[in-house]
């Protein structure tokens, strides 16, 4: 119990994470934390994982004193990204997210025989319209996107939309 309350304490989190200033952090007007690499005369300070998460096992990622300032030192560690775009989409996604529900329609029997085929299929073409020139997109997307609806593909999807509307009518979303 000691060494959880010693570990859980928001200080030595925090140190442990960000270790000492002007060794392996810098402070800028703001008070934002910006991480730097030790130099040789202080490598033994150098974290041994992102933000010493292995020694932090009591903490999800950066967790420092001030909430406040977690989230402004972690929008200031994505290169060529604006930390305000990272500041709101943090506080979009603690206070305004929605989470998908699951919906269960029952078993789809168009699935059981080809589903899990058709779901590798259907992942390969994702992986080789991605992986494709930007010119080739298009065909090899509508191509793949064909070849899986004409497979079965299409059935599935007709009886998945077939049991929405016996479950939910003409709603796009659930209620």
């Amino acid at each position: 119990m000691l060494y959880l309350d010693f570990i859980s304490d928001a200080n030595i989190v925090e140190y442990l994470q960000i270790g000492e200033e002007g060794i392996t952090h810098e402070k800028d007007a703001n008070g934002v934390i910006l991480m730097k690499t030790a130099d040789d005369d202080h490598a033994s300070y150098r974290p041994n994982s992102g933000y010493n998460i292995d020694l932090t096992m009591t903490t999800n990622g950066l967790r420092l004193v001030s909430d406040d300032l977690t989230i402004k030192s972690m929008a200031y560690s994505y290169a060529n990204v604006d930390p305000d775009d990272v500041v709101n989409a943090i506080n979009v996604a603690l206070n305004d997210a929605k989470y998908p529900t699951s919906i269960d329609l029952g078993t789809i029997q168009a699935e059981t025989t080809i589903g899990d085929t058709l779901t590798s299929y259907q992942r390969q073409t994702f992986d080789k319209a991605v992986a494709a020139a930007e010119a080739d997109f298009d065909t090899v997307w509508d191509s793949g996107m064909a070849d899986y609806l004409a497979a079965g593909g299409q059935d599935i999807i007709d009886e998945r939309l077939e049991k929405w509307t016996a479950a939910y009518g003409d709603a796009t979303m659930l209620p």
